[in-house]
């Protein structure tokens, strides 16, 4: 591994682990330098081809005589567009449409990614996240290690900074995590996870929009539905990609609710 890996603001994982093995004079593999950055002791700048979207939060309930309220969350609208995020970072889940990546401001609203190649969220799956064979790293992180590393007494866990995220195009900036240390408990792994419709409900719906828009006095289709619930409910949560969403899971339950009993 060349010495002037120093003087690199970025370097591949194989040079990370070449020059780890050097600095500690013991072997480093690739593997090992994935393990640390899931244990969150390096970050992996890692690039990608990614839409922003804020994420909306709403709370809802199953039983309108009962609330038991549920926070939900699903995307909002575009914020912008990035090329590479800094792992380790906390994911979300988002609706039913699987978990995400979140970058944070500084106001702690939260963004999550969706891959402008495949349409679908990007989180550490490790079937759809990013690969790390792509990834580079920071030098001056791989020296802290080392040194803490070389250090036969004991040392608390490296307390990374956050990275702001510098490889996009959006109004505010961006970071892999909360600026301040007092509002961890805010993070995104911390919040309640989305809780599904219960069934009934999602059936109930269903059959609502089927029974209104067949009727044929009311001359009303599912696009003009929901314009009428835009036009005449001002309310967070019944955006219109909200209400798209919940129409076509509810079709479908309606649709798979019909196959089962026949």
């Amino acid at each position: 591994m060349s010495k002037l890996s120093k003087f690199k603001r970025l370097i591949s994982i194989t040079e990370a682990a070449d020059l780890l093995s050097r600095l500690i004079d013991q072997k480093v593999s690739v593997d090992d330098i994935r393990d640390l950055v899931l244990e969150g002791c390096l970050h992996a700048n890692i690039p990608c081809s990614a839409e922003l979207f804020r994420v909306d939060f709403f709370y809802n309930s199953d039983d309108a005589e009962m609330p038991n309220l549920t926070l939900s969350t699903s995307l909002g609208e575009k914020f912008g567009e990035c090329s590479y995020i800094d792992a380790p970072l906390f994911n979300l889940a988002i609706g039913n449409e699987g978990s995400s990546y979140i970058l944070v401001d500084e106001a702690l609203n939260f963004y999550a990614l969706r891959s402008t190649e495949t349409g679908e969220l990007i989180s550490d799956d490790r079937a759809t996240g990013p690969q790390l064979d792509d990834a580079r790293f920071y030098p001056k992180e791989i020296y802290d290690l080392a040194a803490n590393a070389n250090n036969d007494s004991w040392s608390e866990p490296v307390e990374h900074k956050p990275l702001e995220n510098l490889g996009g195009n959006y109004p505010n900036r961006l970071y892999n995590m909360p600026l301040t240390p007092s509002d961890k408990f805010l993070l995104p792994s911390t919040l309640p996870m989305h809780k599904p419709e219960s069934p009934s409900s999602i059936l109930a719906l269903g059959a609502i929009i089927e029974v209104v828009t067949s009727t044929e006095s009311k001359n009303r289709n599912q696009s003009s539905l929901i314009e009428e619930i835009l036009d005449g409910y001002d309310l967070r949560g019944l955006s219109k990609s909200n209400l798209e969403k919940m129409f076509s899971q509810a079709n479908r339950k309606l649709i798979e609710a019909r196959a089962a009993k026949d």
